[in-house]
């Protein structure tokens, strides 16, 4: 069998697509995915590790002042720290008060490789829409 350089495949985890087929995602992927579902759920929710998940749901549906903004940020912020794989973060707030949307811009740099996840919120449906650059 031949080497399989210059992709590590470690940690590979398994995911179910909305189709109900398996994904193997590699270990960045895994690593941002692992971020975003502990982002979009609730602390006390889960019922094996009440401490799992985040406040940042709350928040996103709160008025929107400096201190929420923050309570965002520090909420992102501590989530990414639970993953020491994740070398450098940025995390970009921008409100739109006519469109009534709260989009967060999380810039993830693991190893050498860089991701962008952009999570949008709709404050009147209650719905939050994740993308992954």
């Amino acid at each position: 069998m031949g080497e399989f350089a210059p992709i590590k495949l470690c940690r590979i985890s398994e995911y179910t697509s909305p189709k109900y087929d398996l994904m193997f995602l590699y270990e960045v992927d895994a690593v941002v995915d692992h971020i975003i579902k502990t982002l979009l759920i609730r602390k006390g929710t889960y019922p094996w590790d009440p401490s799992y998940g985040s406040n940042l749901l709350d928040y996103l549906f709160e008025p929107l002042d400096d201190i929420t903004i923050q309570k965002i940020i520090q909420e992102v912020e501590s989530t990414i720290e639970k993953h020491p794989s994740v070398t450098q973060k940025q995390i970009h707030v921008s409100v739109d008060e006519f469109q009534k949307s709260v989009t967060l811009d999380i810039y993830l740099t693991i190893g050498t490789i860089q991701r962008r996840v952009t999570l949008s919120s709709n404050r009147e449906t209650r719905e939050v829409k994740t993308v992954v650059y």
